[in-house]
């Protein structure tokens, strides 16, 4: 019985592993450390070797298994994070030779945004001076009608010199080029009119339909008779729109302490509460369990929403999302 009973608290196979995972997840975005594919290469080896009959059986090599997984998964957390880093390509389009002005060639990644005197596109630069390239891009296009009709994949070609991305300097601001970087984008560009043209489209079908229906929805939004300040708010909360929140708007709700609000979105919430229900899910085993899991579940509920508007989005994001 105690036997039993001890097996039972043990932590999941699956938790054990995903902790060190996250962990050099989290180490990797806040450090430049690089772990080459030879040492994720040995220490997999060396599980496989460990994992034979022959040491399997042996109380000592069975902890060393352990304790070599954990190392494993922490490592590969890392390696992850860092071959899905554009810069460290050996095709990064920024390493390229820019003693003379280059053409790059960009595949835009979702609708372009309109502002005041530009159009703000996310783009992957796939090709310099006829290349190919590799790399996620911020493109500041002026503002013209032709400007205006650039749609999720189309590609273009543009003759300018991107920049790095910097911070603003101001450790009370938010850092955006952090959020950038956590995105993949290090590096933008401003293109003037007569500097771009549309040269071909190259969209995927699933993805289109999915942004058919969130215009859809933003076009409804904007139908619907709201107030201008109402609307921004409305699309920042249902479609994740936050583009166009002025400043007025941001600092209102910043002062409020409401934020996050703003910040977290659907998508968020429903992620924290997969794995809460995933991680309570052995309740259901107990007498009553169903009814002390959604009560459970429930009391979850009521304590992440009191945690969040206690809390401002600066520290919400550290806690959960490492900003």
């Amino acid at each position: 019985m105690n036997v039993k009973a001890r097996n039972k608290t043990k932590a999941p196979l699956v938790l054990k592993l995903l902790l060190p995972l996250v962990l050099g997840v989290v180490v990797a975005f806040h450090t430049d450390v690089v772990i080459a594919s030879t040492v994720i290469y040995s220490f997999l080896g060396a599980m496989l070797i460990l994992g034979l009959p022959v040491f399997s059986k042996q109380f000592q090599f069975r902890f060393l298994f352990g304790g070599i997984a954990m190392v494993f998964f922490f490592l590969l957390g890392i390696y992850l994070v860092r071959i899905q880093t554009n810069e460290l390509h050996a095709q990064y389009f920024f390493k390229a030779d820019r003693s003379k002005e280059s053409i790059y060639q960009a595949k835009i990644l979702d609708e372009p945004v309109e502002k005041k005197n530009s159009i703000k596109c996310f783009a992957n630069a796939v090709a310099v001076d006829g290349r190919p390239t590799v790399g996620k891009v911020l493109v500041y296009i002026e503002k013209t009608t032709e400007a205006l009709s650039i749609r999720y994949g189309d590609i273009i070609c543009l003759s300018s010199n991107f920049q790095p991305i910097v911070p603003s300097g101001n450790p009370k601001e938010f850092d955006y080029s952090r959020h950038l970087k956590i995105q993949g984008v290090r590096h933008q560009v401003y293109v003037r009119s007569d500097r771009w043209q549309k040269v071909g489209h190259d969209a995927n079908p699933f993805y289109t339909g999915i942004l058919r229906i969130r215009q859809f929805l933003d076009d409804r939004l904007s139908k619907s008779g709201l107030a201008p300040s109402e609307l921004m708010v409305a699309k920042a909360l249902i479609l994740g729109e936050k583009e166009n929140l002025d400043r007025d708007t941001l600092k209102a709700y910043s002062s409020a302490g409401a934020m996050h609000v703003l910040a977290v979105s659907g998508l968020h919430v429903g992620i924290v509460m997969l794995l809460v229900s995933f991680l309570l899910k052995p309740i259901k085993l107990l007498p009553k369990g169903q009814f002390l899991f959604l009560f459970a579940i429930q009391k979850f509920e009521y304590f992440f929403y009191f945690f969040l508007f206690f809390y401002s989005v600066k520290n919400f994001y550290k806690l959960f999302f490492f900003w």
